[in-house]
């Protein structure tokens, strides 16, 4: 093994280490490259011109996961998020996003909220995968709505 080889891999085990010891990540934390190729799965989710990797579950806090309705992620910056696999479609009218939803072409839904006279719609998928999915194909289906996958970069706190 070359003297590069077992730094580097020395690196990304310290990260790992202090990542876990430090506890679950939280939304906004900022991880270096070596924790970001040490704490994610290695696989990338391409939305529009953003990408994001997903967390492996072991850093993920307590009850955070494919159970929970969320995703945990990483931005190209090395910011943590959460993903609760919603795209919402606003400006549009709410017989519309029916269409494409009854059309099929969609992942399949977990629940949806037509707003009505607000034109606002909220759908949930299974998955951020799939919830990026569904983006670009209502991107795609109604031009002129705004659709987008919120990602929350921090916690929710009381005032």
């Amino acid at each position: 093994m070359s003297i590069q080889r077992f730094l580097a891999l020395a690196t990304v085990c310290a990260a790992s280490l202090s990542c876990a010891q430090a506890g679950p990540v939280q939304p906004g934390q900022e991880l270096s490259p070596a924790e970001r190729s040490a704490l994610t799965e290695g696989s990338t989710v391409q939305m529009g011109r953003q990408q994001f990797q997903i967390l492996v579950p072991a850093v993920r806090p307590k009850g955070a996961g494919a159970a929970s309705g969320e995703t945990w992620l990483v931005n190209e910056q090395g910011v943590v998020g959460r993903s609760t696999h919603e795209v919402l479609v606003a400006q549009a009218d709410a017989v519309a996003v029916q269409a494409v939803v009854a059309s099929g072409v969609l992942p399949p839904l977990v629940q949806a909220s037509y707003g009505g006279a607000m034109r606002l719609t909220t759908l949930r998928f299974a998955s951020f995968a799939d919830a990026v999915r569904a983006r670009a194909v209502l991107v795609q289906r109604l031009p002129s709505a705004e659709v987008t996958v919120p990602v929350q970069y921090d916690s929710p706190r009381a005032r």
